[in-house]
């Protein structure tokens, strides 16, 4: 099945993962936390992807900002390309919470028809 549906949604169900994965991985290597909750919530017509820890956290703008490693500008970059909004929030000692919002649902450029 190849239909612009399609690609949209396997794109967003993607980047969501792949959000996760890098997430996931980050707290792995960096949090030191005891504590790691991942929620995903239908809203309306949004997904809603929550990644959060108790871990060390860590300066997100210093982050974004920095040459040695891309992956909250690349977490923020898929979720970009998918019409989302990503946002990270993090205290030194009190962990970090990753919010990533996007569209749900795609208006199929050869009807007028939403599809879910």
């Amino acid at each position: 099945m190849d239909t612009p549906f399609f690609r949209k949604a396997y794109s967003l169900w993607t980047t969501l993962y792949r959000v996760t994965q890098e997430a996931l991985t980050n707290i792995g290597r960096h949090a030191n936390a005891s504590v790691i909750d991942v929620s995903l919530y239908a809203v309306d017509d949004q997904l809603e992807l929550t990644i959060s820890d108790d871990g060390d956290g860590f300066d997100v703008a210093a982050a974004l900002e920095s040459k040695r490693s891309n992956g909250l500008a690349g977490m923020r970059e898929r979720t970009a390309m998918v019409d989302g909004i990503f946002s990270a929030r993090s205290d030194a000692g009190a962990g970090t919470t990753l919010n990533i919002t996007a569209p749900a649902r795609y208006r199929d450029e050869h009807s007028n028809e939403e599809d879910s």
